[in-house]
């Protein structure tokens, strides 16, 4: 038994030694909190495996070759861990189906580390490599939803609302996922939110609009804005701005937001239902174009009650796109041809569950518009509803239920089966049969050109152990 445990403290003793002794290898005269972590990932070809690839910057190589890092894995399983060079190392993950996995990298015997996500979903076609989730201010507990990024990827647009999608699902603003605010409503997540203040400390939500002398509303009224962010040198979002109404208490908002980016100025292409229309000529969503400042916060109007208690929208300068009694709009994104002719792409999520494109000689303050086309069957299936359209000159990318498809333009009439080639997958989550942890659909699809990448930013819903469907946004660059 002595025997025993003098062994034990041998082999105690000599882990102990060898321990202090690979860490004694770290320079005292060296501030390791300068050093940089970047993690990258890239995705197997035909696999839903993926590597880590990890760079160490600002250390001087003859500190940095006897330095180690440490890699964890939220999900999954970690294998091959192996040093790529004096400053790169590479490990490669076994994924368990598809959701997050939160990626940590430490440089061992330091306090120095960093976290990124990979979004692993059940397929993503060859020509992007492995998807993961934005970083910086955008993604909350919060509803994130109506994601476009710019043409050159400095900015990000958002709807944001501070309850789970689950809340639209019930339709009743006394359900458990309508009464409390689970998102952010201040700085730095989400400054200047129109309708905080309809939110008490412990997240209960007023769900009543004072200033439109509205009321014990009948279905749920949460806190909704738009959100412009800046992305940052590391590819992060930052500097969060609102894009809203005055005096509406957060209760109305624009939806569906796309910036049409010209050398004299930006404008933001958006929908918007009216709610002062009378309920003859109200005809849903419609579709606005307005001169904006990117990264500053933007009021798209005010609603005012005058005396005799009669409400108004002031100084709303939007010009209108298309026809306005068509019927519902929604989610419009433009494309510009060689002779400045501007199309606009849109759909009807609420009736007709169809993509359409509509277009002027005139550019985009046009007030001349041609009459709105269907696209054609191989698209738009009868049987699925086709929304959020995004068109870049050679390929449309859209979605079909929980699944982002896309199709590469011949020429011709978009409105001709023939002007396109054959409808494609993009990505994709298991669908309804998604289980706590995994991620059930995709939607919202845009792109920018970001050096030489593109880069496709999306909608994710990732179901929860606590039952909500949680909405955030992903990005996937190309291979």
């Amino acid at each position: 038994m002595r025997k025993n445990r003098l062994l034990l403290l041998l082999i105690l003793f000599i882990f102990f030694h060898l321990n202090c002794k690979q860490k004694s290898t770290l320079r005292d005269d060296f501030d390791y909190e300068k050093a940089e972590i970047i993690i990258k990932f890239h995705r197997e070809h035909n696999s839903n495996n993926f590597e880590v690839i990890v760079n160490i910057l600002n250390m001087e190589p003859n500190i940095l070759k006897d330095a180690n890092i440490l890699i964890y894995t939220s999900r999954g399983e970690i294998i091959s861990k192996k040093r790529e060079a004096y400053d790169k190392f590479k490990a490669k993950i076994i994924t368990d189906g598809t959701g997050e996995y939160n990626i940590k990298v430490v440089l061992e015997g330091t306090t120095k580390e960093a976290e990124k996500t990979a979004l692993v979903l059940s397929y993503v076609n060859e020509e992007w490599d492995q998807p993961e989730k934005v970083r910086g201010f955008v993604n909350t507990k919060g509803w994130e939803d109506g994601a476009c990024i710019s043409s050159d990827g400095k900015w990000l647009f958002i709807q944001y609302l501070p309850v789970p999608i689950n809340c639209l699902f019930s339709a009743d603003p006394n359900s458990p996922f309508c009464r409390k605010a689970i998102g952010p409503i201040t700085a730095p997540y989400r400054p200047d939110m129109p309708g905080a203040d309809r939110v008490s400390k412990d997240g209960t939500i007023k769900h009543e609009c004072p200033s439109l002398n509205f009321f014990n509303s009948p279905f749920p009224v949460p806190p909704n804005s738009l959100y412009v962010f800046k992305r940052e040198k590391d590819g992060s979002f930052k500097n969060p701005q609102p894009i809203y109404f005055a005096g509406a208490d957060g209760c109305i908002s624009a939806f569906g937001p796309a910036l049409l980016k010209r050398e004299s100025n930006n404008i933001l292409l958006f929908a918007f239902d009216n709610p002062l229309q009378s309920e003859k000529n109200d005809t849903q969503g419609d579709l606005y174009a307005l001169p904006i400042i990117p990264g500053e916060k933007t009021i798209l109007g005010k609603f005012e009650q005058g005396a005799d208690g009669n409400i108004t929208l002031k100084d709303f300068k939007a010009k209108i796109i298309g026809d306005p009694t068509e019927g519902h709009q929604g989610n419009p994104h433009h494309w510009i041809n060689k002779e400045g002719k501007v199309f606009v792409f849109y759909d009807d999520e609420n009736e007709r569950k169809d993509l359409f494109v509509v277009d002027s000689q005139e550019g985009i303050n046009s007030e001349n518009w041609n009459l709105s086309l269907k696209l054609p069957s191989s698209i738009c299936d009868n049987n699925t509803l086709e929304a959020q359209p995004f068109f870049d000159g050679q390929r449309l990318y859209f979605r079909r239920e929980l699944e982002i498809l896309s199709a590469k333009w011949r020429g011709g009439d978009f409105s001709e089966p023939s002007s396109w080639e054959k409808v494609i997958s993009v990505l994709k989550g298991d669908g309804f049969s998604a289980t706590d942890g995994h991620i059930l659909g995709v939607g919202e699809p845009t792109v920018a050109k970001v050096d030489a990448h593109k880069e496709l930013y999306f909608i994710y819903i990732i179901k929860t152990k606590e039952g909500i469907y949680d909405l955030n946004v992903g990005m996937v660059r190309s291979r």
